[in-house]
C-alpha cells in the first residue's frame, strides 16, 4: 500500500478527524483504502475509536459492509476511517492482492527489468491493478528503453555478422574501396540499434493514441494507455531469439498488451478501445519499418 506520486507506505496511518479525504503523509497526494486491493485474512482494519481489529471479506479484501458500528464500542466505523496494517506477511506488499510492479520498487536495475519482464509475460492483465492508479510517463519510457537495447541485442549481432562475415572469410580488412557499402551498412545496424527505444516508443504511442480515442470517456486517457501498454511489453525479450523471435514477441506483447488495456476497462467497454490499439500499434508498426527501409537504401547507397 504505497502513495502513488512518491511510493511511501501508508499503513498505520489515521484517517483525518474532520472527515476530509486521506493524504499521503510524505507529499499530500490524497487517496482512498477503496484504491487498493488487499489479500482476505492480511490486512487488519482497526476502529478508529477504540482499535477492535476487523478483516476485509471481499474479493478486493475490503470491509463488507463498508459502514457499520463497532461490535466493541458501538461507534460508527467506516473503511476510509480505519487504520490500516499488514498481518500474517514478511513483507508488506504480501499482504496486496495483486503484486506490485517490480520496475517501479526499489531494487538494482537488473532485478526490477526481469521482475517487470516476467511480470509483463505472465501476469499483462493484472498490469492496472498493479499501478494502483499511478502513471509514471518517465518510468515507463525508461523500461522501453532498456526493452529496447537488450532485446536488440541478438539482431544487432545477427547484422554485424551480415557486415563483418563476407570480409572475414576473404580476409579483407577495412572499409576503404570497394568496401563503402560495407561501412553504409555497419552504420545502419549501429544506428538502429541505439534508435531502437524510439522506434518502440513510437509504436506505443500510436497505440495509447488509438486507445484513448474511445477510452478517455471511460478513464483510460493517452498517458495511462502508454504506460500500461508499456510495462506489458514483456514479451519483447523473444527478439533474443534468432530469425523468428522479433515476430513472436510481437504476439506476445499485443495479446498481454490488449489483455491490460481490457482489465483497466468497464466490461462491456473494452472492445473498440481494445481494437484501436491493437490497430494503431501494427500501423505504427507497419509506418517505422517502412521508413527505416527507405532510410537504409538511401544510406547504403
Amino acid at each position: 500500500m504505497r502513495c502513488s506520486t512518491c511510493h511511501h507506505t501508508l499503513w498505520n496511518q489515521p484517517a483525518p478527524t474532520d472527515g476530509s479525504p486521506r493524504v499521503c503523509s510524505e507529499c499530500g497526494t490524497p487517496y482512498a483504502v477503496a484504491d487498493f486491493a488487499f489479500r482476505r485474512g492480511k490486512v487488519a482494519f482497526s476502529c478508529p475509536h477504540c482499535a477492535q481489529v476487523y478483516f476485509g471479506t471481499s474479493p478486493t479484501g475490503h470491509l463488507e459492509p463498508a459502514t457499520f458500528a463497532c461490535a466493541s464500542c458501538g461507534g460508527a466505523v467506516t473503511m476510509e476511517q480505519c487504520v490500516l496494517r499488514p498481518v500474517g506477511v514478511q513483507s508488506d506488499t504480501e499482504a496486496m492482492l495483486f503484486k506490485p510492479l517490480p520496475w517501479l520498487e526499489s531494487g538494482g536495475l537488473f532485478a526490477r527489468w526481469r521482475g517487470t519482464l516476467k511480470f509483463g509475460i505472465s501476469e499483462g492483465a493484472d498490469v492496472p491493478m498493479a499501478l494502483a492508479g499511478r502513471e509514471p510517463m518517465g518510468a515507463a519510457i525508461g523500461f522501453l528503453a532498456m526493452q529496447g537495447w537488450v532485446s536488440g541485442l541478438i539482431p544487432l549481432f545477427v547484422g554485424l555478422l551480415a557486415v563483418f562475415g563476407p570480409s572475414i572469410m576473404s580476409g579483407i580488412v577495412g572499409f576503404g574501396g570497394g568496401n563503402a557499402v560495407a561501412m553504409g551498412m555497419l552504420t545502419w545496424q549501429v544506428a538502429s540499434y541505439i534508435a531502437l527505444p524510439l522506434w518502440i516508443c513510437a509504436s506505443v504511442s500510436v497505440a495509447a493514441f488509438g486507445t484513448s480515442l474511445l477510452g478517455a470517456s471511460l478513464g483510460l486517457g493517452f498517458r495511462r494507455a502508454f504506460v500500461i501498454i508499456a510495462f506489458a511489453s514483456g514479451g519483447l525479450i523473444f527478439a533474443l531469439i534468432p530469425f523468428c523471435g522479433g515476430l513472436v514477441g510481437i504476439i506476445v506483447w499485443a495479446v498481454q498488451a490488449s489483455r491490460a488495456i481490457a482489465a483497466a476497462l468497464p466490461p462491456g467497454r473494452r472492445v473498440g478501445p481494445v481494437f484501436l490499439a491493437l490497430l494503431g500499434g501494427f500501423v505504427a508498426f507497419l509506418t517505422v519499418n517502412v521508413t527505416w527501409f527507405v532510410a537504409r537504401i538511401f544510406l547504403i547507397m
